[in-house]
């Protein structure tokens, strides 16, 4: 009798066993599915300051042209004023109004709240900047860019933010122009 009675309660355990193993070989497939790493945020965040300051190069260039200067900054909405002194401003309004040459001034994908862009003009050129992942801004526009010097100067290119050298490594994103 005890062999018999033995057989269901095994059967229960091995079954119960067998829905355990699928349980966790399915949690395991939903973690790596959903598991983000570190570098490929950086990496997108990168990619996407990239083709933001494409847009806004266009944008500048377009705005150029309709009014033979380039927009004047705005002081920056989140730094502090100070610092509009070193060339930390914002990329003014007029690219948005009255004529679109940008729906949104885009916000940078490296800072933790929405913070547009650094912009900085003189003369005959500008100059857009993010500090990149590690936050910190290296390149100061009022100190580190001049426009009747050809650009991109040797001090940008010093200070320029390469994937390559590791994800959170030292260094800004930029983009001069024209």
């Amino acid at each position: 009798m005890a062999t018999t009675a033995a057989r269901p309660l095994a059967r229960f355990w091995y079954i119960l066993a067998a829905v355990l193993v699928l349980l966790f070989i399915g949690g395991l497939f939903v973690v790596i599915a959903l598991w983000r790493t570190p570098g490929k945020s950086v990496l997108s965040n990168w990619s996407r300051a990239r083709a933001d300051m494409q847009a806004l190069a266009v944008a500048l260039e377009s705005f150029y042209l309709d009014h033979n200067a380039y927009p004047s900054p705005e002081p920056h909405p989140v730094l502090r004023p100070d610092q509009f002194a070193d060339g930390l401003a914002a990329l003014p309004a007029g690219l948005t109004t009255p004529v679109a040459y940008v729906t949104a001034r885009p916000t940078d994908p490296f800072q933790g709240r929405a913070m547009p862009y650094i912009y900085h003009a003189s003369g005959r050129g500008w100059l857009l900047v993010s500090p990149g992942p590690d936050g910190r801004f290296g390149i100061l526009p009022a100190r580190d860019f001049d426009s009747s010097e050809p650009q991109p100067s040797p001090r940008l290119i010093g200070l320029t933010y390469d994937p390559t050298n590791g994800l959170i490594s030292s260094g800004d994103i930029w983009r001069v122009g024209p």
